[in-house]
């Protein structure tokens, strides 16, 4: 009920489309026993979307999303290159809640799922956005219910495993329920129960593995409406920090808090909120068909059940022995049994070892890999990036150093090594970089974005200026890098224009925390006002739980609010850091505690840990430059924010930390009100 696109899998849902009469022609024939049994893929244990494994006769298997949401199967154009397949004649539309995009139908002749065999399956080619890679092996597209309606399909979350069966063989649970299949999309009746009981509504959902929770549209959320919160969210994604791609991504929404749920014979508790689009009319998010949609967090602790051919559906139990598989891991495994020391498997190797903390063998690999291909300049930034991983900076800068301009932003790696180069006092190298890449990639906004970090660390910011707002052109983003052209505007003295930038930034994205956090620091005494009530009027435009706690109690320090201070702490520790572990648990802890300026030797004990257990992540360094900026260690703080930027040289916000820090030491200590990692909990800049 959604495309199913990378852009949009972190949604819910997958789309409706219309059939295609080039591909009717087409017969798919099923050849194999009377069951099979595959391994569930995640990108790591626990995760939410499930893959599966299929050999269709290439070196390596191709990794398909499991998804009974999509109407037809999707594969990507590197699949298709590879399997020299020709578009049929026949076009078509992908209809979801981003709207619609055009595809051409393929025929893949031969797929094995387990002991299936599996010829002439049709799927939808020429879709824009289906991603490249699923964590660390290649990811070449959906297999949706154009291929499981041939089966009765049986999904295992706990035991991470997918059963296939022919459906005259299957043993449907007497707990079952009717499913409606329209040939596209399977439907069950879901009781949702609110208010401990007291509101009870039964809605017809569509059931969906690609899916994250649930999600009702239109009239099926109207009996729980008097429950609902309303807010604003992204609906497709939006682009990394700053840079954001368009301000259409953002829709206004209801979330309904669900006491449980009832399907397919089972109840389930605690399912968490239900999101609510189209309520004030027309459709505008979503095929004017979709009633709603359940998926992962409703399903994850059964095997779920979907026979297709009789029409039934059942969450029960699950009876296998719990398993916890990590999809790299499988992968390997199966790539070393199936090719043993080919030395040509070592590139596919050293991704899935990275994904599963082997580093050290990864590089290994990698480093062999290069001897016998010394002009792979793809492996090469590879090589490079794990080094810089492991904080071995000389190694990484050994390697890129060896690549021209052309190379490094084509392999996109260029932002990083010019803004590298800077810190390390080699403004005129980088600066010359960056101008021959924009020579050679004139079109590409990336580059211009490396010639503006260039041309700021050489001190002319007025140029830096226009080379953002070229990048802005060839993006078609007015609103975009809006962080980077604050950091600019402050540098050409402008801070009223900073001030802008950043208030155009909370006002796109109301839940970006790096907005809020240099909006404290680009404000004077006389901006706290106005800052209070921009504060107030983003918050207001959030679901509650979506408030980047964090960098509001670090504002609300700021404007002296010390009990609200108290209480979002408390709130950011519990909803954020409670069910991390170890390192990840010291350092959101410590992060918490360091934005809201409360118990600092606490903090500095749990930064300590997680920098010792991780002492290469930027992210848990920048908390520990927080907390030593909390407590007035200047120099300290300046030295351990300038180790987290080496190691993540393109991450404008640790670049603007380092120029504040250093300011700070020039003149009276400015004490800080918050400061955000890259992962930091509940960030969302």
């Amino acid at each position: 009920m959604r495309p199913c696109l990378a852009a949009v899998l972190l949604l819910v849902g997958c789309p409706a489309h219309r059939p295609l009469t080039g591909a009717d022609a087409y017969q798919m024939v099923i050849k194999g026993p009377e069951q099979t049994a595959l391994d569930m893929l995640r990108e790591a244990p626990g995760s939410d979307k499930i893959y599966v494994q299929a050999d269709m006769g290439l070196d390596e298997p191709v990794v398909f999303l499991v998804d009974t949401g999509a109407s037809v199967s999707v594969v990507n154009a590197p699949l298709v290159e590879a399997l020299g397949l020709e578009p049929l004649a026949g076009k078509g539309v992908i209809e979801g809640i981003g709207g619609t995009t055009p595809w051409t139908s393929v025929v893949l002749p031969t797929m094995k799922l387990g002991d299936f065999t599996l010829h002439n399956v049709e799927a939808a080619a020429g879709v824009t956005g289906v991603p490249s890679f699923a964590g660390g092996p290649p990811y070449q597209g959906i297999l949706g219910n154009n291929v499981w309606r041939n089966f009765v399909l049986s999904v295992d979350y706990p035991a991470d495993s997918i059963q296939l069966e022919r459906p005259e063989q299957a043993q449907i649970p007497e707990s079952s329920v009717p499913m409606l299949f329209d040939g596209l999309h399977c439907y069950s009746f879901v009781r949702l129960e609110a208010e401990q009981g007291e509101t009870v509504h039964q809605v017809l959902l569509a059931i969906d593995t690609g899916a994250r929770g649930i999600l009702l549209s239109g009239f099926s959320g109207a009996p729980l409406g008097h429950l609902a919160t309303e807010g604003e969210e992204p609906m497709l994604g939006i682009g990394s920090g700053e840079n954001l791609p368009a301000t259409g991504f953002i829709r206004r929404t209801r979330r309904i808090p669900i006491d449980s749920v009832e399907l397919g014979g089972a109840t389930i508790e605690d399912p968490g909120e239900a999101q609510w689009v189209n309520f004030e009319g027309p459709v505008r998010i979503g095929p004017s068909s979709m009633p709603g949609l359940l998926g992962h967090t409703v399903l994850h602790q059964h095997r779920v059940i979907f026979d297709y051919p009789g029409e039934r559906f059942a969450l029960v139990p699950s009876t296998a022995p719990e398993r916890s598989l990590d999809g790299h891991q499988v992968l390997l495994d199966a790539d070393l049994e199936r090719h043993g020391d080919d030395p040509d498997r070592a590139l596919y190797r050293a991704r899935l070892l990275a994904w599963v903390d082997q580093e050290q063998q990864a590089i290994e690999l990698m480093q062999a890999w290069l001897e016998r291909h010394p002009d792979d300049e793809e492996a090469a930034i590879f090589l490079a990036r794990l080094h810089l991983y492991q904080g071995e900076l000389d190694a990484y800068w050994e390697l890129v150093s060896q690549l021209d301009a052309a190379s490094l932003a084509e392999q996109g790696e260029l932002v990083t090594v010019v803004n590298g180069l800077a810190l390390q006092g080699k403004g005129p190298q980088a600066l010359e970089l960056a101008q021959r890449a924009v020579e050679a990639w004139p079109d590409r906004s990336r580059t211009r974005i490396a010639l503006a970090d260039a041309l700021l660390s050489q001190g002319e910011p007025q140029r830096a200026r226009l080379a953002l707002a070229e990048a802005n052109r060839l993006d078609e983003s007015p609103d975009g890098h809006l962080l980077r052209r604050a950091r600019v505007a402050l540098a050409e003295g402008d801070r009223i224009a900073a001030l802008s930038h950043l208030r155009r930034l909370l006002e796109v994205l109301p839940s970006s925390g790096f907005a809020i956090w240099f909006y404290q620091h680009v404000s004077s005494a006389e901006d706290l006002g106005t800052m209070s009530i921009d504060l107030d009027r983003a918050m207001a435009r959030l679901h509650p739980g979506d408030r980047p706690l964090d960098f509001l109690a670090s504002a609300l320090d700021s404007l002296g609010q010390d009990e609200r201070v108290d209480e979002l702490l408390a709130e950011g520790l519990e909803r954020d850091c409670e069910d991390l572990e170890d390192a990840a648990a010291d350092n959101c802890q410590a992060w918490y505690r360091a934005m809201a300026d409360r118990e600092l030797d606490v903090a500095l004990e749990s930064a300590t840990l997680a920098t010792e257990a991780a002492p290469h992540r930027p992210d848990y360094l920048d908390t520990l430059a927080m907390v030593q900026w909390r407590q007035g260690k200047l120099e300290q703080a300046l030295e351990t924010s300038t180790r987290a930027l080496r190691l993540s040289p393109e991450d404008i916000y640790l670049a603007w930390q380092v120029d504040r820090l250093a300011e700070a030491l020039q003149g009276p200590a400015d004490q800080p009100t918050a400061t955000p990692g890259p992962d930091a909990p509940g960030s969302a800049g």
